[in-house]
């Protein structure tokens, strides 16, 4: 087994797993040749000039969309009162105006009033589950470090540092029914959860810069999906089949890929932004995503973190062709971080980096 992946796997795991050999990671372009230093589009059709609009009164955390068709939920970042707001409308609805002391961010639970969220409280961070229709309340594990919601919402599966050997578990979505699922001695751990089948763990090893990333079976079986990538960002596309991520590339800076999970192939995209600047259209075939104009990521600062001025454009990762909605300006300060899609495709929402108030572009 060559050595990198070797370390990755006695970092990530502590126990016997079933290990999945992965194939020798491969990389081409959207046309399979190979990228140049400084990939660009194809052809640009040219701009929309849709023009983004700021629809949220306050800095706002943990947004996801509601339960109607384009309808998105979120927290007031500085107080965790909960509010919703119709896209079509802009009309906002007041769904929680209790304070909540120690309010760190929520998870909201895929297709129903469920939530669990992040508090910091004096004995430490503890997660809660609350029910919006019962108002059934509950805290999970003792000692958290990360924490994920099955796509379906019906589980979640979380990492607990309590004791002298850290583990992932899995439970149902209240917390009840609690399994182990492996031991592990990561470090600096990551938890999603594209798809029913598989968790995705990202960590850090002490002794360099990048993080690993394997997919977990849901009994433990563990593939490794890359190693070492400095600055890695990523987000899943809507099924959990594709993963956008970037890192830093020596010699090119951050540099942004794609590849589906059943393919070790890493296709690289020519546009000069993170992963978490994306979101995937639920075609799998277009990303729309926030473009730095005037600031480059950089590799000393995480990207999400980066108060870059950002074009807004949508990228046919199949033709290879990209429509700008919106170009930044000095005047309008706009960065993307956050970024999704509404449940009809037809806004592009996202926090603005600078004021952290939630904004949208409606798309054409």
């Amino acid at each position: 087994m060559p050595f990198a992946l070797t370390a990755v796997l006695s970092v990530v795991v502590g126990g016997a797993l079933v290990w999945n050999t992965a194939t020798r990671n491969t990389t081409a372009t959207i046309s399979n040749a190979t990228i140049s230093a400084t990939p660009s589009p194809t052809s640009s059709p040219g701009i929309s000039r849709a023009l983004p609009k700021t629809i949220s009164e306050h800095a706002v955390s943990s947004v996801a969309h509601g339960l109607a068709q384009d309808t998105v939920r979120y927290y007031e970042q500085e107080t965790g009162r909960a509010f919703l707001i119709d896209l079509r409308t802009l009309k906002t609805e007041t769904l929680s105006d209790r304070k909540l002391p120690g309010f760190i961010q929520s998870y909201w639970v895929p297709n129903a009033n469920r939530v669990i969220s992040l508090f910091s409280e004096s004995r430490g961070s503890q997660y809660r589950y609350y029910d919006y229709q019962t108002k059934e309340t509950r805290t999970i594990g003792s000692s958290i470090s990360t924490l994920a919601i099955s796509p379906n919402g019906r589980r979640i599966a979380f990492i607990d540092t309590a004791g002298e050997d850290q583990a992932l578990y899995i439970a149902d979505t209240n917390g009840t029914s609690v399994r182990k699922v492996l031991g592990t001695r990561a470090q600096q751990v990551a938890l999603t959860w594209p798809r029913e089948d598989a968790l995705v763990l990202t960590s850090k090893r002490p002794d360099r810069a990048g993080s690993d990333m394997a997919i977990i079976g849901l009994s433990g079986e563990l593939r490794v999906l890359m190693s070492n990538r400095e600055n890695l960002e990523y987000a899943w596309s809507p099924d959990g089949s594709r993963l956008l991520f970037s890192y830093f590339y020596p010699g090119r800076g951050i540099t942004l890929w794609y590849r589906t999970l059943d393919r070790d192939l890493d296709i690289a995209v020519p546009l000069s932004t993170s992963a978490r600047k994306c979101a995937w259209h639920t075609s799998l075939e277009k990303i729309t995503c926030g473009i730095p104009t005037t600031t480059t990521l950089s590799r000393d600062t995480p990207s999400d973190r980066t108060a870059t001025i950002d074009d807004i454009a949508t990228f046919d990762l199949q033709a290879g062709t990209l429509t700008t909605h919106y170009q930044g300006t000095t005047t309008n300060l706009l960065g993307v971080i956050d970024p999704s899609l509404s449940s009809s495709e037809r806004y592009f929402l996202f926090t603005n980096i600078f004021d952290r108030r939630l904004s949208m572009v409606e798309l054409p």
